[in-house]
């Protein structure tokens, strides 16, 4: 899997809106799997889509 990129403020990114997930595709299961792996890297709780430049509502969190 992958480490993604962090978006930070003030990219335009982050003020957009996000579209539901309809279907979990591969390409969803991908995406959170990227997530958590960039989430664990920068030693983070929790990492929404939108903070890794993905319009989707779709965020990861570790709640262990």
């Amino acid at each position: 899997m992958s480490v993604l990129d962090i978006v930070l403020w003030p990219d335009a990114r982050l003020t957009e809106t996000c579209v539901q997930v309809e279907e979990i595709t591969q390409e969803i299961r991908t995406l959170a799997q990227d997530m958590l792996d960039t989430m664990y890297a920068a030693k983070g709780r929790g990492l929404a889509a939108s903070q890794v430049g993905s319009l989707h509502r779709l965020f990861v969190m570790d709640i262990g």
